[in-house]
C-alpha cells in the first residue's frame, strides 16, 4: 500500500479536485483506492459521491479515535477495473484540531487498518497547517503540492516545505515530495479582450 497527500495551505488550489482525479485514475488502472477526506469542508466526498451521503457510516473521524469504521465502496454508474473507498468528511473533523489528547501520528497507527487490501490510499488533508495536515504527511509516502501560479498562493510553500522537513525529521523520513503542481485556469473573460 501507497500513501499520497494533496497538500497545499491555501484553499482554491485544486487540492480535492487533484484528490478526486489521483483516486479514478489508479482505479481506472485497476487498483483498490481508499479515499479519505481529512478535510471538514468534505470536498472529496462530495466530488465522490452524487447524491446523499450517510457521513456517519465511514467517517474520517474513527480513524483519530473511537471505533475505526471501515470505508464506503462507492457504487459508480460506470465500470471501473480497480475500486475506489471513502472515508467520509464533515465538519466534526474539527474535534482532532481541538483534542489535545489526539496525537497526530493516530491517522498513521489506523489507517493500515482501515485501508488493509488497499493498493492506494488518497488524502486530502485541509489547506492549513494544523493536526490533520501533519497527521496526514506523517502518514503519508508521496506528497504533491497543486497550486495556483499567483503570489498568494506561493508565498504559503515555504512554511509548508518547512512543515514537510519537520516532519521527515520528527516522524517519516521516508515522505518524499513529488513536487509542485501548477494548476493554472485561463479566466475568459479576460482571454476575451
Amino acid at each position: 500500500m501507497k500513501t499520497i497527500v494533496c497538500a497545499i495551505q491555501k484553499g482554491g488550489q485544486g487540492k480535492s479536485m487533484l484528490s478526486t482525479h489521483l483516486a479514478f485514475l489508479a482505479a481506472e488502472q485497476g487498483r483498490s483506492v481508499v479515499a479519505v477526506d481529512l478535510d471538514g469542508q468534505g470536498t472529496l466526498t462530495r466530488n465522490l459521491f452524487d447524491g446523499e451521503i450517510d457521513r456517519d457510516a465511514s467517517p474520517t473521524l474513527s480513524l483519530f479515535s473511537g471505533t475505526l469504521r471501515q470505508p464506503t465502496t462507492l457504487e459508480l454508474p460506470f465500470k471501473l477495473k480497480g475500486s475506489v473507498r471513502v472515508m467520509t468528511g464533515d465538519r466534526r473533523l474539527v474535534q482532532i484540531d481541538e483534542t489535545p489528547k489526539i496525537g497526530a501520528e493516530a491517522l498513521r497507527d489506523r489507517l493500515g487498518e482501515c485501508a488493509a487490501g488497499a493498493d492506494l490510499v488518497v488524502l486530502d488533508p485541509p489547506p492549513t497547517l494544523g493536526k490533520r495536515l501533519r497527521a496526514a504527511l506523517i502518514a503519508a509516502d508521496f506528497v504533491v503540492m497543486p497550486f495556483v501560479p499567483a503570489r498568494e498562493s506561493v508565498d504559503g510553500l515555504g512554511d509548508l516545505m518547512d512543515t514537510i522537513e519537520e516532519v521527515k525529521r520528527d516522524h517519516n523520513p521516508g515522505l518524499q515530495v513529488v513536487g509542485l503542481l501548477a494548476n493554472y485556469q485561463v479566466d475568459e473573460h479576460l482571454s476575451a479582450t
